[in-house]
């Protein structure tokens, strides 16, 4: 079992906890997706630790706020994530889920995204997501067991008009995601990918996928990309 123990069923009227006891890692948990799934996780019976790349959870660092335990961390800086997850090993003694919600940004037409606007594009979202997926695979590796989940957007899977620095970044989540499901295989280490819609998909949706994700009951599944809220898909096909 790669999380936590599975729990007894729930009774009439109580919630499921198929994560209760687990130590999950929430990145950009003060977007309005990350918070979703950080109030799904803790309501399943994890313990959430929260980081955001641009805005401090409520309290102060360190402390408990209503889904999980604020952390400050800039995700572009590599030293600043390995000190976090560091910090988070030493407190709880590991790290069950790791699940990042980067901001992904639209961006413009392909020729009218500036360099800075690209180069942002990728700092803020896809290279937050490769340090943090660097710093906390070794971890449950070593313990061989752990899931991951990246939020991306159906953009990875169709494209879209007037998105071209969202859609790639989106896509290159993906690929670093099913490339770390082979890395990890071996181990135990299960990496998959929700991919939302871009318009419609409610961040309640989004935590449903994830929680399901990361549970003992889609054990046997990684390197997926999951679409939530689409149905682009089915309409344009995927190549």
């Amino acid at each position: 079992m790669d999380t936590a123990a599975r729990s007894a069923p729930a009774g009439p009227g109580q919630a499921v906890r198929r994560l209760e006891g687990a130590v999950a890692l929430v990145t950009g948990g003060c977007s309005s997706v990350g918070r979703a799934v950080c109030r799904r996780l803790a309501a399943e019976g994890a313990l959430v630790r929260v980081a955001d790349a641009t805005e401090q959870p409520p309290g102060r660092p360190g402390a408990p706020w209503p889904y999980g335990i604020g952390l400050s961390a800039d995700l572009s800086d590599p030293v600043a994530v390995e000190r976090a997850v560091l910090e988070v090993v030493a407190a709880d003694g590991r790290i069950d889920v790791l699940v990042n919600c980067p901001g992904i940004m639209a961006g413009d037409r392909l020729w009218d995204v500036t360099p800075g606007q690209w180069a942002r594009a990728l700092e803020t979202s896809l290279t937050g997501v490769f340090h943090v997926c660097r710093a906390v695979l070794p971890h449950m590796a070593s313990r061989r067991r752990g899931s991951v989940v990246n939020v991306a957007s159906e953009t990875a899977l169709t494209g879209r008009p007037g998105h071209a620095s969202g859609c790639a970044v989106s896509a290159a989540i993906l690929g670093l995601s099913r490339a770390a499901a082979l890395d990890g295989a071996p181990s135990g280490v299960r990496v998959n990918c929700v991919c939302p819609a871009v318009t419609g998909a409610a961040p309640e949706a989004v935590a449903s996928a994830v929680a399901w994700l990361v549970s003992p009951e889609s054990l046997f599944v990684t390197g997926v990309a999951l679409p939530v809220g689409t149905t682009s898909i089915a309409h344009r096909g995927v190549g």
